[in-house]
């Protein structure tokens, strides 16, 4: 067991925005997707924790990192959020997935790492879970971006001598390792999210959850990888429209 200490208290937070589908509704959301494509409107699922819901900013409906995503994006981009502060992988392919799988989104943005590895989960279920939600989310014409490991060890919550942050810093290369695997098998593009390092001013008064300059940061991380989906979402219909 690793020897750092978390000393943030995580807040379950409410549910941002859900979109619930039934499975009666299938044909209906069939004829959706079919005059969302026609109208040349796109659609995102995001999927994540507490970075969804704006925990750490002083306005979290505005300043979370997908809201200042989603300002950053064209009109045409619309962007349905689950997240629910404290998830764990295991929670949201129960509670969220199920439901971003049957809004039949044209592109996956997916965030759920740092609670299942700062928290006691188990790396190879983690992966075994990974998998699983990756399968459900990997339908035809549907684009997944996926976050990895930030630089954990650099985050003031944490706290333990050089050998238990060195540890923290294996731990995290060893987990940010194994989800680049899983994620090559479903070619799901990895956000780095490592390569950034960690700026007093990204974190809140917690020394965990992100700043507003923090969520900006992970929108700007984020930003060219869902543009140049959104540039292969519109290249894909021309194509499917010309054949």
């Amino acid at each position: 067991m690793l020897g750092y200490v978390v000393v943030v208290a995580m807040v379950v937070c409410a549910i941002i925005s859900v979109v619930v589908v039934t499975a009666g509704e299938a044909a209906r959301q069939t004829r959706l997707t079919r005059d969302r494509n026609a109208n040349g409107r796109v659609l995102i699922a995001a999927l994540g924790a507490s970075d969804l819901t704006g925990e750490g900013t002083r306005d979290p409906e505005r300043e979370n990192w997908i809201a200042q995503l989603a300002a950053q994006l064209p009109a045409h981009v619309d962007i349905a959020t689950f997240g629910i502060g404290g998830a764990w992988l295991a929670d949201a392919r129960i509670e969220h997935v199920p439901k971003a799988v049957a809004i039949k989104p044209d592109i996956v943005i997916g965030w759920l790492i740092v609670n299942d590895l700062t928290q006691g989960a188990l790396l190879a279920e983690y992966i075994q879970i990974l998998d699983a939600v990756l399968a459900d989310l990997a339908q035809p014409g549907t684009q997944i971006l996926l976050g990895n490991a930030p630089r954990l060890w650099e985050l003031p919550a944490f706290t333990g001598d050089a050998e238990d942050l060195a540890e923290l810093r294996r731990e995290v290369a060893v987990w940010n390792d194994s989800l680049a695997a899983v994620a090559t098998k479903y070619d799901v593009v990895v956000v780095d999210l490592h390569q950034n390092p960690v700026e007093i001013e990204d974190l809140s008064e917690d020394g965990f959850h992100p700043s507003p300059a923090g969520h900006a940061k992970l929108a700007a991380t984020f930003r060219p990888h869902v543009l140049a989906a959104l540039d292969q979402t519109r290249n894909a219909r021309q194509t499917a429209a010309i054949d």
